[in-house]
């Protein structure tokens, strides 16, 4: 894990699997995101079976940019947008709903890839 100051108070982090963008008055949390990210990508492609050339690339986690009121993440092929939890959760339940989000966003990414590559597979076998 390198942290990287890029200006503006936006901080970037890098892990095996994941790119962190994220304000400098997280980044105390951001150690324990860090440190507990992998295991979490790696869970959801067990569990979904993810084929390895489909882990390979890093997803972008931006834990900067405002999202709706009602939205606690979104994901779009590899890229991520969440907001780390806020008050009234504290430490370990609001660590827990943190990794909650970042499971259920990779699992979006992983069957947004998933359901392109079947459909690039179903289209190939259709094609005379």
């Amino acid at each position: 894990m390198e942290l990287i100051e890029s200006g503006n108070n936006i901080l970037t982090a890098e892990t095996d699997n994941f790119r962190f963008i994220y304000r400098g008055k997280v980044e105390k949390r951001m150690k324990r995101v860090l440190a507990k990210a992998d295991p979490v990508f790696e869970e959801v492609a067990h569990f979904l079976q993810v084929p390895e050339e489909m882990r390979e690339d890093l997803i972008t986690v931006d834990l900067s940019s405002p999202l709706a009121s009602h939205n606690a993440g979104q994901a779009y092929w590899k890229k991520i947008r969440m907001a780390l939890p806020a008050k009234p959760g504290k430490g370990k339940q609001r660590e827990a709903e943190t990794f909650a989000i970042l499971g259920h966003e990779v699992a979006h990414v992983f069957i947004d890839q998933l359901k392109s590559a079947w459909c690039q597979s179903a289209l190939c076998f259709l094609r005379p």
